[in-house]
């Protein structure tokens, strides 16, 4: 769950972290008021969207006067910004950060992050921050030899020898060394707090006067967590919902760039099943598994968004087997429920297990346009006969 930049931000003011002043705009006619409340020489008008690189992509926008901002607020709003960490969709901008203009001396890059190597904790920085690194993977970062990593366990804040070599590598200077460590540590307090896989300021500037802004923040909070994190729940913003999660829904969704809708019993056969047909030249729109014993309604909801999210798909993929407390019977039943979503749409179901047979039959008997597939392998044969 990655939070959008001024929820983030909220969090980083919680300990104390100056940020830039700033105002969340949702109608383009609110940037007026919210201009004449930022005190500045010019503004950031920041497009809100769950994916970086926004600056580079029309998602960033400096105004030098209110009607500049007003027109850019105008052409922001509603659209959809695509950028290389969206889908090939985009996302929908429903809000929009206006910030304070700064001009920072120098900036830095700065994370904390939980290392999948050693499930600990490393704080990652480099002396150039900004979109110089937005385009770094961060499992590249752990090993990249020019970027400063420092180990620390989870919990615990740097040690004094540790932030002095880390304030060095960094060119901080001495008198801004304890807001330095201020920032560092804040930034592992989030980390544990908030259940957060990835605490990133970037940039974060340094002023003349040596003071610290961080001026762009990303966290992103362990989807597995939510369930102590309810409170992001409720800072959810407004217009399409991309993503779904189990405690959501009942069942764990994500949009991809393909156009294959599909849905599979557990995580695993749902990534079998998209590798599978990637692997063969086919690109799947989605990710979808359902959870054991998935009701009847949570299966139709599953194949409603399925369907939802790759309109005019060629095919919807099911990809199923029994075992404990799912039948292959209540997920055709499902099927069934859902069957005015698909009735256009041919249902490539390849059921493995008990009940097969039955539930191949219901399908049938439904009027539902089935394509049996006996084995794994043959998916992809089934949708090169349906695309022809």
């Amino acid at each position: 769950m990655n939070l959008l930049e001024y929820q983030a931000k909220s969090l980083l003011t919680r300990q104390g972290l100056r940020i830039p002043k700033g105002v969340v705009i949702q109608r383009p006619e609110e940037t007026f008021d919210a201009i004449a409340r930022i005190d500045a020489a010019f503004w950031m008008m920041k497009a809100q969207i769950r994916a970086g690189e926004r600056a580079d992509h029309g998602g960033i926008v400096r105004a030098d006067n209110t009607a500049g901002a007003h027109a850019i607020a105008e052409s922001m709003m509603g659209q959809r910004l695509k950028t290389p960490q969206t889908t090939a969709a985009g996302e929908l901008v429903t809000e929009i950060l206006i910030e304070a203009g700064c001009s920072p001396v120098r900036e830095l890059y700065l994370a904390a992050l939980i290392n999948p190597a050693d499930a600990n904790i490393s704080v990652v920085a480099s002396t150039v921050g900004g979109s110089v690194v937005r385009e770094i993977e961060l499992a590249s970062m752990l090993v990249d030899s020019s970027i400063v990593k420092t180990p620390v366990e989870l919990g615990a804040d740097l040690d004094p020898d540790q932030l002095a070599s880390l304030t060095r590598e960094l060119a901080i200077a001495d008198e801004a060394r304890p807001e330095f460590h201020k920032i560092v540590n804040g930034m592992l307090h989030l980390l544990s707090a908030y259940d957060a896989t990835l605490v990133e300021i970037n940039p974060l500037g340094i002023f003349e006067d040596g003071s610290f802004v961080c001026l762009d923040c990303k966290i992103s909070i362990d989807d597995n967590a939510l369930h102590r994190q309810a409170w992001v729940a409720d800072i959810d913003v407004p217009g399409d919902k991309e993503r779904t999660t189990r405690t959501e829904s009942g069942y764990n969704f994500e949009r991809l760039d393909g156009t294959i809708a599909s849905l599979a019993t557990g995580a695993g056969l749902a990534l079998a099943s998209n590798d599978y047909l990637v692997d063969n030249g086919f690109k799947p729109g989605n990710f979808l598994d359902l959870p054991p014993g998935a009701s009847i309604e949570t299966v139709a909801d599953a194949v409603n968004r399925a369907l939802q999210a790759n309109p005019g798909s060629p095919a919807l993929v099911v990809n199923a087997r029994s075992g404990g407390f799912t039948t292959l019977g209540s997920i055709a039943e499902g099927l069934v429920a859902a069957r005015e979503s698909i009735a256009a749409t041919p249902v490539v179901a390849h059921f493995a297990g008990s009940g097969r047979v039955q539930a191949w039959q219901q399908l049938e008997n439904a009027g539902i346009n089935l394509v049996r597939v006996d084995e794994f392998s043959q998916l992809t044969w089934a949708l090169t006969r349906i695309s022809g």
